[in-house]
């Protein structure tokens, strides 16, 4: 913009960082009360967002609203090219998820135990569900048990499948992560 003389850099502010007070004294200035609130900024600077959206742009070709919006939610691990699970933090975060998913992702729920909703985003195979499972199982109160069943199937349809497996392990899941 500079170079083709639509910005004249000597007439722009020295706004600069993150404090918001000039900003605030022009619009107080300009009797604009509607804004939003200074808190934050970016979210591509924020590391997690940035690193999950980087995963996504190197492993999908065509990338829907959906798919930018599941960045925001749950624990994200990334199985390999074709294959990613999202394992919910919270009720809301369940949620959130089940808004943006649809009958292609097949999603898991421990069967004996409270725990996350874990969705699989992307190809299936028994490797797949056999690790999504164990992630169902690790983030549910029988993480600690030597085998776990989980109920899982099509999202919208009734979980008629059931799996029975270990939790998990920690150094596994860690190598799956996209920076939780």
């Amino acid at each position: 913009m500079e170079k083709s003389g639509l910005v004249d850099r000597e007439k722009l502010m020295d706004i600069s960082g993150r404090n918001r007070s000039v900003q605030m004294e022009l619009a107080k200035q300009w009797n604009i009360v509607d804004y939003p609130s200074p808190a934050g900024g970016c979210k591509l600077t924020e590391p997690n967002f940035s690193q999950r959206l980087r995963d996504l742009v190197n492993h999908k070709e065509i990338i829907a609203s959906e798919d930018i919006n599941l960045l925001w939610y749950g624990r994200q691990f990334r199985i390999n090219d074709n294959a990613k699970i999202i394992a919910a933090r919270t009720q809301e975060d369940a949620a959130n998820i089940k808004k943006l998913i649809d009958k292609e992702n097949i999603i898991f729920f421990p069967a004996s135990y409270s725990g996350a909703m874990v969705v699989v985003d992307g190809y299936i195979n028994d490797e797949i569900i056999k690790i999504a499972a164990g992630i169902a199982a690790r983030y549910s109160k029988g993480k600690n048990e030597k085998l776990v069943k989980v109920k899982y199937g099509n999202y919208g349809s009734p979980l008629k499948e059931t799996i029975e497996v270990e939790p998990i392990k920690d150094e596994l899941l860690n190598s799956y992560s996209i920076n939780n």
